[in-house]
């Protein structure tokens, strides 16, 4: 028997959300400026996890709108089992507007604080909306990933399991709508990055293989025989990874949403 411990890292959140999430434990990371971009992390009730330390927003560059929803970042440290990791959820700058050089800044910006974060603990999981595929330049080069285990363990680089996202099955690629686009109706904009350390099987703690978007109850709809996306009330699909600690009576699983 395993006991399991679930995180929910959303975006586009008020404080106000923690409201709604009885009897579950609510984390707000916001700035106090009470933007409707600011983020939250919800943990299941009764799950064994410390706290380390109180969510913190990290600000990118001085251009940042004070009521933007973009580069917002925020970093979570949990304990589970004694094992500590850290979270950083991010929102980089979107491309309806001309945020290129932003969305790049804020990516080494995640970069940077990854490097410090894995000199505290080597487990480091980014997360979010990166508003670029996986290939692209701010999230390939500036965030330093690759999709190679192998590259990432050997040289330190981050490995970017959403690589996987990038299928095309019934014009359903990747998780984030983007309407009528010239190039793929579906994007991956919505991605998990992982430091090496989460790769080795000796780890405390490890990445377990899944890395997925999650297709919710309902949302799916049969037209002219196949099975299509269709948009409620929202235009990003939550996406899971899971995490494993290496305790034979002990297992994680982490499912961030954003």
């Amino acid at each position: 028997m395993s006991i399991g411990w679930t995180f929910f890292f959303l975006g586009e959140v008020g404080p106000e959300f923690g409201d709604h999430v009885d009897p579950h434990r609510w984390m707000f990371g916001g700035d106090g400026q009470c933007r409707c971009g600011d983020m939250g992390c919800v943990i299941r009730a009764g799950s064994n996890v410390s706290i380390v330390e109180n969510p913190f927003p990290i600000s990118v560059g001085n251009d940042m709108m004070p009521h933007s929803l973009d580069g917002r970042i925020v970093r979570y440290v949990l304990s589970v089992c004694g094992v500590v990791f850290s979270v950083l959820s991010a929102h980089l700058h979107s491309r309806i507007r001309d945020q290129d050089e932003l969305r790049r800044l804020a990516a080494d910006v995640l970069w940077s604080e990854s490097r410090d974060r894995k000199s505290r603990t080597p487990y480091v999981v980014v997360i979010g909306d990166m508003n670029e595929e996986p290939y692209e330049q701010s999230v390939l080069e500036m965030l330093n990933t690759s999709r190679s285990q192998r590259v990432c363990i050997r040289a330190g680089r981050l490995y970017n399991p959403s690589w996987r996202f990038l299928h095309d099955a019934d014009d359903r690629l990747g998780g984030t709508s983007l309407g009528r686009d010239k190039r793929a109706v579906w994007k991956a904009f919505d991605q998990v990055v992982l430091s090496s350390a989460l790769l080795r099987r000796n780890s405390e703690i490890y990445f377990a293989g899944r890395c997925e978007v999650v297709e919710p109850p309902g949302h799916m709809a049969r037209t002219d025989g196949r099975a299509v996306r269709v948009l409620k009330h929202f235009d990003h699909l939550p996406i899971v990874v899971q995490l494993e600690v290496r305790y034979d009576r002990y297992s994680v699983n982490s499912r961030p949403k954003v």
